[in-house]
């Protein structure tokens, strides 16, 4: 099924995982515990796929699930509810937290948006995205004891990602510009890093505010704030125009925002980073404005026979027609755009 696109990804990543270990999961050479990569390179990479994956899944089973009751609308529940359940599992074993709390939020917010009235309203959905940001704050930055992380298996240090926090600020260059574009991880500074946090391997600050920060100093993270703040404006349109399509694109929207502060997911080939795109992507005035104009005008009837009369009376407009049969009257559609 062509909604089912992403489906050989995750088969596959249950396979490997399950049946060939050898190439589905790695140990961590401290504990010796097993970490689940499944088809990629790692368990964080893993819990991203399956992140957008399963909120892709999740988006067309809620699209059955509120439309009309046709005759493959229980197919697509089932295979969509299948696909759904290995999500699941593979974000169970990933163990890849950042990911699993995004799919749990974006995934409440699409569920809100599309089985109740109200979610629907412009007030219920700034309060929804202000409460999830808020709580994700609160719990990863402002809750001092780590009470509220501690609850989703982490320690208060995030598995140490305050320790590397600590590390590149210390080493950072200017404050303004930055480091110069993806040029922090590079030379005797990924060395001074490696030896503050006695690791070897590290690569990035697992917080992509303060990656930008790094690179590009506080006008990168100027310009990624406006990024944001006008891309949300067009979300919440978006939404508006199109409640079904803007589910989608606000759930991406705010995963990006959230996943962000204990990942790095700003960078050019990341799904994060992909999936934000795609989200905040705005069309054209002159596309978006698209009219189709219903003009079912009888081929004997003398206001308008041609295609050239009915461009003249929409003058500058692109026309596509159509005949059509209704019954024993035959009719010509325009379309105007």
């Amino acid at each position: 099924h062509r909604d089912l696109h992403s489906f050989p990804t995750r088969r596959s990543s249950d396979l490997l995982v399950k049946y060939y270990p050898d190439m589905g999961r790695s140990y961590n050479p401290w504990t010796w515990t097993p970490a689940y990569s499944g088809v990629t390179t790692g368990k964080n990479l893993l819990g991203m796929t399956c992140l957008f994956c399963g909120l892709g899944s999740l988006w067309h089973f809620l699209n059955a699930y509120v439309g009309p009751k046709r005759k493959e609308r229980t197919q697509r529940l089932i295979a969509h509810g299948i696909v759904l359940s290995m999500v699941i599992w593979l974000l169970s074993l990933a163990n890849s937290m950042t990911s699993t709390s995004c799919f749990i939020m974006a995934g409440a917010l699409m569920l809100m948006t599309s089985l109740f009235r109200f979610g629907r309203r412009k007030a219920f959905v700034h309060l929804a995205v202000a409460a999830i940001v808020s709580l994700t704050v609160i719990a990863l930055f402002l809750d001092s004891g780590g009470s509220l992380v501690s609850t989703l298996g982490r320690d208060a240090t995030l598995t140490g990602r305050t320790d590397v926090w600590k590390a590149v600020l210390s080493v950072r260059g200017s404050s303004l510009l930055g480091s110069g574009f993806e040029s922090f991880w590079l030379g005797d500074r990924l060395e001074r890093i490696w030896f503050l946090l006695k690791e070897r391997g590290i690569q990035e600050a697992h917080n992509g505010y303060l990656e930008v920060f790094l690179n590009l100093g506080w006008i990168g993270v100027t310009l990624l704030a406006v990024i944001i703040t006008t891309s949300y404006q067009k979300v919440i349109s978006a939404f508006r125009r199109d409640p079904e399509l803007g589910r989608i694109r606000l759930a991406f929207f705010v995963v990006a925002v959230v996943y962000n502060f204990t990942e790095a997911g700003f960078r050019m080939m990341s799904l994060v980073w992909l999936g934000f795109l795609l989200a905040t992507m705005a069309i054209p005035k002159s596309i978006a404005r698209v009219k189709t104009i219903e003009a079912l005008v009888p081929l004997r009837s003398r206001e308008a026979t041609s295609n050239e009369e009915v461009l003249n009376r929409f003058s500058g407009a692109f026309l596509v027609a159509e005949d059509m049969t209704f019954g024993s009257a035959r009719c010509r559609t325009y379309r105007i755009f």
